[in-house]
């Protein structure tokens, strides 16, 4: 979707990414020091732009285990296009194979678009790391909400937002002060 049919629907008109099958692995573990473990399948399914029913799994495995995820450190958030009247559920930062992670429920607008911003969810911003183990249409028996008459959903698009205002380093990679007394200034990022 181009820029200006997003700054018209009210979303982010940065570049955004899509999010695909391919970002899931398999890590060591679930905290922000796991490491990848090469090769290993995770039996992620992608089922954007498909019909799907309540508790239907739009991107993951089906197993949902805490060590297959995708690394979403370096955005954001997600948005997207779905039908309107649903809810999208988010299930991020798993701490073990089946146990307690992160579940957000995001409802979708009147035009079908939702958006989920990572920092306004204090769980995700004292984490630390944003690990999506995996996307689902959430049914009205998990808190989703539902159209009634509806048989069927479908999740046009799941993209990645960027993070926005981060400031260039200006300091030269090899600063020399003329002044052997100066004070460096140091840019730090989140």
């Amino acid at each position: 979707m181009c820029a200006a049919a997003l700054a018209a629907l009210g979303m982010n008109a940065q570049e955004t990414t899509p999010l695909t099958a391919e970002m899931w692995h398999q890590w060591t573990g679930w905290g922000a020091d796991a490491t990848v473990i090469e090769d290993a399948e995770t039996g992620c399914e992608y089922n954007v732009g498909q019909e799907l029913g309540q508790s239907d799994m739009v991107i993951g495995p089906q197993s949902c285990n805490g060590d297959l995820y995708a690394n979403l450190s370096e955005y954001s958030g997600i948005e997207g296009i779905a039908t309107p009247g649903i809810t999208v559920r988010f299930y991020l930062n798993r701490q073990d194979l089946q146990g307690p992670g992160v579940d957000i429920k995001v409802n979708t607008d009147a035009d079908g678009k939702y958006v989920f911003n990572f920092s306004d969810y204090a769980d995700l911003k004292g984490a630390g790391y944003v690990h999506l183990n995996f996307i689902k249409i959430a049914a009205v028996w998990q808190g989703g909400i539902w159209p009634e008459g509806l048989e069927k959903a479908v999740v046009e698009s799941v993209n990645l937002i960027p993070k926005s205002g981060e400031v260039e380093d200006p300091t030269p990679e090899d600063p020399t002060p003329e002044d052997p007394n100066a004070v460096t200034a140091a840019w730090f990022h989140e």
